[in-house]
């Protein structure tokens, strides 16, 4: 369940009931999907409401989600078995501009396949998915000072 107390921007539904909320940085919200496949983080930026797309965001916001981009990258890079990441901003289901952020491992179910209409809709049960949770909140806690948990 989202905490949404924090929530200064409303998250879009299928994102909402899709994801774990992890955190925030200071310009966007760290979701951790529920997904069963390799830890994938979804940042969504805290700017505004109604933000679709990447050219809508100054210059100075781009390049501060740019900064939380790569501790996500390096958090799944340095904490998971990840072969390759895979980062993009698609938006075709959720127009709400959202970043995808995802560790692939070359023994996943779908690898070289991109995720995008490839999952299987097999989400983590809670005792998989608290030790990915754990790990990526303690990484980001101890060296990201930017970063604030939900806990």
């Amino acid at each position: 369940m989202l905490e949404t107390n924090i929530m200064s921007v409303k998250l879009d539904s299928v994102l909402k009931s899709d994801s774990h909320l992890l955190g925030y940085f200071p310009n966007s919200y760290i979701l951790l999907m529920k997904e069963k496949i390799g830890p994938w983080v979804v940042l969504v930026p805290r700017q505004q409401e109604n933000l679709t797309e990447w050219y809508e965001l100054t210059e100075s916001q781009q390049n501060s989600l740019n900064k939380e981009i790569n501790c996500i990258s390096h958090c799944l890079k340095n904490e998971f078995s990840t072969d390759k990441l895979n980062i993009s901003i698609i938006g075709n289901i959720v127009s709400q501009l959202h970043i995808h952020i995802v560790s692939r491992q070359k023994n996943d179910y779908i690898w070289p396949k991109p995720i995008w209409g490839n999952t299987k809709n097999v989400q983590f049960s809670t005792s998989e998915i608290m030790p990915i949770k754990n790990k990526i909140v303690n990484y980001l806690t101890k060296n990201f000072v930017s970063f604030k948990t939900t806990k």
